[in-house]
């Protein structure tokens, strides 16, 4: 079974490669992984959109239904004014969903 964790943190200073990079140990072998995308609504986010096989499998199951084996990845943390903030030498969080991100939604 393929599983990973919804939300991973890190100490301040991460870069966003570290990051991601740790996040992407909790993904199957051969996943596709596409490139930061930051986006500025509601604060600013490092989008990244994983696509796999594997998560296909498991997640087309019908508790979970959905065939695409796709999941979002959003590195980011929050400023001293409590604003979502992406920063590529600073990551402090990293929320996973079981879809991709939509460049309409908030950050």
């Amino acid at each position: 079974m393929v599983s990973y964790p919804d939300q991973q943190n890190f100490v301040r200073g991460t870069s966003a490669v570290a990051a991601l990079s740790q996040v992407l140990e909790w993904m199957p072998k051969g996943s596709d992984v596409g490139p930061i995308i930051v986006d500025h609504i509601g604060g600013s986010c490092g989008l990244v959109t994983v696509r796999s096989p594997a998560l296909a499998k498991v997640s087309s199951n019908p508790k979970i239904g959905d065939p695409s084996g796709v999941v979002g990845i959003d590195l980011e943390y929050i400023n001293a004014n409590d604003d979502v903030v992406f920063s590529p030498k600073n990551v402090e969080d990293a929320q996973v969903q079981p879809l991709a991100f939509s460049s309409k939604e908030s950050c």
